[in-house]
């Protein structure tokens, strides 16, 4: 596929778009491609992208290699974003935060009108380092956004005779320790993304009625999501 000058603008514009959904597709082209020296167009797209139906993409294992050379250089020169001063952050709630998963991955994030930020769960703070994986809260924040209705329900307590044969509320314990992780992870992630939002109520809190816990804020799957 064609990326550089203007043959490669329809395939650069729909790459982009699959990072951030809030770039439109309209009035783009088929995608180039080349084989041999001899350019193609493919044919017109569909409404979400520059590639027809059933187009797979392929990399050259040397291109592959030589672009993981170059991110691994980019990510070990990578420096943490620190969090913006609290005088030039924007005054925000959670209700006005909007969290869309586009993959297990990433989302994408609203905060009423202003710019979408597209982060992956190592952005938000979700990332076990140790072994380079996502940690166990980023695996409950997934449960959450896919849940219906939207909520972490919390097992029943357990009885005093439970308490004796075993280690108490376990379960119910974990699931408080990842909220909590969670919670904290969101509260960076958004100062650090330039937010000034409340210490209350809590991202997620909760809900002693129906024993569970409940976003304050909107989370939702993509139609991409898988």
């Amino acid at each position: 596929m064609i990326t550089e000058g203007t043959f490669g603008e329809p395939g650069r514009h729909s790459i982009e778009r699959a990072i951030n959904f809030d770039i439109s597709m309209d009035d783009v082209d088929g995608a180039w491609v080349e084989r041999d020296g001899v350019r193609h167009q493919l044919a017109p797209p569909t409404f979400i992208s520059a590639f027809p139906a059933g187009c797979t993409l392929g990399l050259r294992k040397q291109d592959a290699e030589d672009l993981a050379e170059t991110l691994n250089k980019e990510l070990a020169e990578e420096k943490p974003t620190p969090a913006a001063p609290k005088a030039e952050r924007v005054p925000a709630a959670w209700k006005d935060v909007t969290i869309t998963l586009t993959s297990e991955f990433q989302v994408q994030i609203h905060v009423g009108a202003n710019p979408s930020h597209v982060q992956t769960y190592g952005d938000l703070g979700f990332e076990n380092q140790q072994q380079n994986k996502p940690a166990k809260a980023w695996e409950l924040f997934l449960k959450l956004a896919e849940a219906k209705p939207q909520r972490i329900d919390l097992p029943p307590k357990k009885d005093r005779k439970s308490w004796e044969r075993e280690t108490g509320d376990t379960e119910r314990r974990q699931i408080q320790n990842r909220k909590d992780e969670i919670n904290s992870a969101l509260r960076t992630a958004f100062e650090r993304l330039g937010y000034e939002i409340p210490t209350k109520p809590e991202p997620i809190q909760l809900n002693k009625r129906n024993d569970c816990y409940e976003p304050n804020f909107h989370i939702k799957l993509s139609s991409s999501y898988s």
